[in-house]
């Protein structure tokens, strides 16, 4: 069986990664912030803070749907097994 390996050209690779952004799953930008003065350093560590924690609460409410997803149940046969 032939695995794909993915986008081969520059191009291709672009757009596959910005695949996520479109769906909204798992989509990051990372922003290189250069703070320059005291009141930036603060904003972009608030920024930076305040992304780690919208991350965290992601992570959680997947980890909770997850748990609370509705089971198929097995096949009869599978059952009898």
């Amino acid at each position: 069986m032939n695995r794909s390996r993915g986008p081969a050209s520059i191009a291709c690779k672009e757009r596959s990664s910005r695949n996520s952004l479109r769906h909204g799953l798992t989509g990051q930008i990372n922003v290189s912030l250069k703070p320059e003065t005291p009141m930036e350093r603060q904003l972009a560590l608030a920024i930076a803070e305040d992304n780690r924690a919208i991350d965290r609460d992601n992570r959680l409410k997947q980890a909770r749907e997850a748990a609370c997803a509705p089971r198929k149940p097995k096949p009869l046969a599978a059952r009898a097994a």
